[in-house]
């Protein structure tokens, strides 16, 4: 009688310890996996930034270009070797543009403009 009892338990223990360790086993690859794609992750940031590092150099290379290339020396240079005969511009060839600001209050009102230098002029009416 004791066998038989003694086998029944062995039986089902079996079973339940096996599907124990099969769960631990199936926690432990997950876990695994995890770890692997953090870790690509990782490495994937890591090139993406560097890549970023590269293009920011590049884009700060090519400021100082653009800011060199639109200097008056290096136009004028440009302009001389293209042959286009630019020269500078008379006095007389220089049009002076005011902005209207409004009419001023008083008795001498008058209409209130600015040249390009800043300056404010006033006329009477």
């Amino acid at each position: 009688m004791r066998r038989n009892k003694r086998l029944k338990t062995n039986v089902w223990q079996k079973p339940g310890a096996i599907v124990f360790v099969f769960v631990i086993a199936l926690l432990g690859l997950g876990f695994v996996r995890e770890k692997h794609s953090a870790q690509n992750l990782g490495h994937e940031i890591e090139l993406k930034e560097r890549y970023l590092r590269g293009l920011n150099q590049t884009n700060a290379l090519l400021r100082k270009q653009i800011a060199f290339m639109k200097s008056p020396l290096s136009l004028q240079s440009r302009a001389q070797e293209l042959r286009l005969g630019l020269v500078q511009n008379q006095v007389s060839q220089t049009v002076r543009m005011y902005e209207f600001l409004g009419q001023s209050s008083g008795t001498n009102s008058g209409m209130i403009f600015t040249n390009s230098s800043g300056e404010m002029t006033k006329t009477l009416r």
